[in-house]
């Protein structure tokens, strides 16, 4: 029996042919969707990376566009709720600090529990002084005299102050408030609120002196206590 093997193998080169082609349009496909996938993953990367970059520049306006609905999105989601979270810490930040102590607002945010009314029982070392008669003294003394020495004696002393590692609380006149909670500072805060006062101590005198030579006003005598207790 004579048959033709060219005739019976001609199926399977049509096949083979077919197979080379499909095989080249899927390689051509995966080309085109790795490079899309390749391009969207930069992209998103790019912008998240972008993103980082203005934060820690200070930058806390910047936002990164979700354009999909899949994991990339999700990670641009948690991104964008991330900095809505410290866009409002700052905010509350800088709101708190214009009446509290930063030492104090970066410890509630840090804390992390929610604020509320009635405050809580803490051990503090309170810290006062205030110079001796010195409404009579500043009778003595222009206004602009006043405040000047006022600025230079309460500049002087919250520098002694900050180095102690103290919360100022409040001037009031030529007194100044002050106190430290117990467990936030490595020293004891009767140790530091002592070395404030030997520190301040001086400070008055050395100014005191100053202002008898430069003014003639004798008299200036700083009083200090120190307390601690709930």
């Amino acid at each position: 029996l004579y048959r033709s093997k060219s005739a019976e193998i001609a199926p399977y080169r049509y096949l083979k042919v077919a197979l080379n082609v499909i095989a080249l349009i899927a390689l051509l496909l995966a080309i085109v969707l790795s490079r899309t996938l390749s391009h969207r993953v930069t992209s998103v990367l790019g912008e998240l990376a972008s993103g980082v970059r203005a934060v820690r520049s200070g930058d806390l306006g910047t936002k990164v566009t979700v354009t999909s609905r899949d994991e990339f999105a999700e990670l641009a989601t948690a991104f964008n709720g991330m900095i809505d979270g410290l866009r409002q810490k700052e905010a509350l930040k800088a709101t708190f600090k214009r009446y509290v102590s930063p030492r104090v607002v970066n410890a509630l945010l840090d804390d992390g529990k929610a604020l509320g009314l009635g405050g809580e029982k803490r051990e503090l070392v309170v810290y006062f002084a205030d110079i001796a008669g010195f409404t009579r003294l500043a009778e003595k003394l222009s206004p602009e005299e006043t405040v000047r020495f006022l600025n230079e004696y309460l500049s002087q002393v919250s520098l002694v102050l900050e180095r102690a590692e103290a919360i100022v609380d409040k001037y009031i006149g030529d007194a100044v408030l002050a106190y430290w909670i117990r467990g936030t500072t490595q020293t004891p805060p009767e140790q530091l609120a002592c070395g404030a006062a030997l520190d301040h101590s001086t400070i008055a005198e050395r100014l005191a002196k100053e202002w008898q030579t430069k003014k003639g006003v004798s008299g200036l005598h700083t009083r200090i206590g120190i307390h601690s207790g709930e």
